[in-house]
């Protein structure tokens, strides 16, 4: 029990990386995304309990873990590396409603971003006011009806492969039974060659008997 308390005392004492007023102006971007999955978690019990507390607590380890690393005494590097932490309910769903929250707000202005690039690429950078819409969507169109061709052609080789690797497989089976036809036909040879000489050599007893 003394030992554990040890233990507690002095993960409360590991210090955890500080974070930048960058990092506090992302979290103040990801706060509306991380009141919605807290709101999710109060509603939904299930969510809560199979969901944000165990990513929070895994979450909280990985922290601990990454910080122990960084820790520069050997003897409390190893014993903070051995320990892990099991947060109350409350802070574990906080915690993994925070994560979830990044993830929503990042893949939210990722596809903002994306999309606005997009639009200034083609339709700023890339557009050419001599190109009629009607002849580029033609074009298009071409594009795509070439791509289908060489399509067909890739599918139309592989199908001839195909049936060239069953011919051959046809031919290889053929060229088997004929040497296994062979191969009988040599045994009965040799089974009516031996019979033939039996019976020479019984001939040539009852000659020299008479």
């Amino acid at each position: 029990m003394i030992s554990r308390v040890f233990l507690a005392r002095s993960c409360r004492r590991l210090a955890f990386p500080n974070h930048g007023p960058l990092y506090k102006s992302w979290l103040s971007i990801c706060k509306p995304a991380t009141d919605i999955c807290m709101d999710i978690s109060s509603k939904s019990p299930i969510i809560r309990k199979k969901i944000l507390i165990p990513v929070g607590n895994g979450l909280a380890n990985l922290d601990h873990q990454i910080s122990a690393r960084l820790e520069k005494d050997p003897a409390r590097k190893k014993m903070f590396m051995n320990s892990s932490i099991n947060l109350t309910d409350k802070s574990a769903t906080e915690k993994g409603s925070n994560f979830f929250g990044q993830l929503l707000t990042f893949l939210v202005a990722y596809n903002l971003v994306s999309g606005f690039l997009h639009y200034i690429y083609y339709n700023i950078i890339y557009y050419n006011p001599d190109i009629d819409p009607k002849n580029a969507s033609s074009a298009v169109s071409n594009e795509l009806l070439d791509l289908n061709r060489e399509i067909m052609s890739i599918r139309q080789e592989l199908r001839l492969m195909y049936l060239d690797k069953n011919k051959s497989s046809i031919e290889s089976q053929t060229l088997t039974n004929k040497i296994s036809e062979l191969s009988n036909e040599n045994g009965t040879l040799r089974r009516e060659l031996s019979e033939v000489k039996s019976t020479v050599e019984l001939l040539k007893k009852q000659i020299l008997i008479s």
